[in-house]
């Protein structure tokens, strides 16, 4: 009996997958394409999470070798990343500079620094040491655009970080995903 009702879902969902994929051309390939150069891009970096935190990045190209990216993100767990002296929850603004140096951005290679203004929030270990904490730091990265609209990207990166008891080292994989504009 079980087998049966398997094999009757077969041709319907076979038939479902048919239908969403054979619809994807006619919407039209215009509404799909780039009209004009990536412009910029939006990813959630998920890379963060070894350092327990998550963040989402703007990056908004100036010129063709010059980038400018804004993000925002939160920490609410200790990562494998994390060193004793982190506190463990605190959001943070960034702000960064990205060249490439083949000349493509926002897609391609990248390098450059980026700076963290962290906001420390009092948790079950008590009051922070203080209330504001920076990072200062740098990455190596590439960004690439798996699909029209969709990028990826991959950089490590390292900063010095004040989280509130001294400056440290802190470590950071950037793996995001996100989509062009």
């Amino acid at each position: 009996m079980v087998r049966a009702r398997s094999a009757a879902r077969c041709p319907v969902l076979a038939a479902c997958l048919v239908a969403v994929t054979s619809a994807a051309p006619a919407l039209g390939d215009d509404r799909l394409a780039l009209t004009g150069p990536v412009r910029g891009v939006v990813v959630t970096n998920y890379g963060d999470l070894l350092n327990g935190a998550i963040s989402i990045e703007l990056e908004q190209r100036l010129f063709g070798w010059l980038g400018v990216e804004l993000g925002v993100g939160m920490k609410g767990f200790r990562g494998p990343f994390d060193v004793r002296e982190v506190w463990p929850t605190f959001a943070f603004a960034e702000a960064g500079v990205r060249l490439y140096p083949l000349g493509r951005g926002p897609s391609g290679v990248w390098f450059g620094p980026t700076a963290r203004g962290l906001v420390l929030v009092t948790k079950d270990e008590g009051p922070p040491p203080r209330l504001f904490g920076w990072s200062l730091g740098g990455a190596l990265g590439y960004h690439f655009v798996v699909a029209p609209r969709f990028v990826g990207q991959v950089a490590l990166g390292a900063s010095v970080a004040d989280f509130g008891a001294g400056a440290t080292f802190e470590p950071r994989v950037r793996l995001g995903l996100g989509f062009t504009f």
